[in-house]
């Protein structure tokens, strides 16, 4: 096995671990706002349900720290096999089922991904970062170049100072 086939192996084994991570539904607020999470070639798209999001401020951002837990985590695996991430999240419409993603949200988010983003880091929308208004303003960082992105480095340092959870497997926080 070749180092490439190696790195590609590590690529598709996170890929279908992040992929599988997806909440089963249940009572609470968590599965109120139950992602979506659909993995194809070396993208990822996580997407919370509006029904769960429509003008509660706090549901934003509980969505944008289940997002910052789920990026830490997936960060962490991905810097361990020598690879860096970077995205783009935003609010809008958007359809995701299955393994169907489609919508303007999916636009912008790749749009910000490719045009903005340029270092690893998850750029920020300013309607998502405004969604949560000062409440959560902690989630974000602003970078030199005055680009806002997730704060998603606090989920990496937990993960790493526990990385086994109480059954015994790695898990993501």
């Amino acid at each position: 096995e070749t180092r490439s086939d190696s790195e590609r192996n590590h690529l598709v084994q996170l890929l279908c671990h992040f992929a599988s991570m997806q909440r089963d539904s249940g009572p609470d607020l968590r599965s109120a706002l139950n992602p979506a999470i659909t993995t194809f070639s070396d993208c990822i798209v996580i997407s919370f349900p509006s029904s769960g999001l429509e003008g509660v401020e706090e549901r934003a951002y509980y969505a944008l720290g289940l997002l910052s837990a789920y990026v830490g985590g997936f960060a962490l695996d991905a810097a361990e096999n020598g690879l860096l991430i970077r995205g783009g999240a935003t609010l809008g419409p958007l359809y995701h089922s299955g393994r169907v993603v489609v919508g303007q949200a999916m636009i912008d988010a790749y749009r910000l991904e490719s045009q903005i983003s340029i270092y690893p880091r998850i750029t920020v929308s300013r309607s998502l970062s405004s969604s949560v208004g000062s409440v959560g303003h902690h989630l974000f960082l602003e970078d030199h170049d005055g680009i806002t992105h997730l704060d998603y480095f606090d989920n990496m340092i937990r993960r790493t100072s526990d990385p086994v959870g109480d059954d015994g497997s790695t898990r993501v926080l």
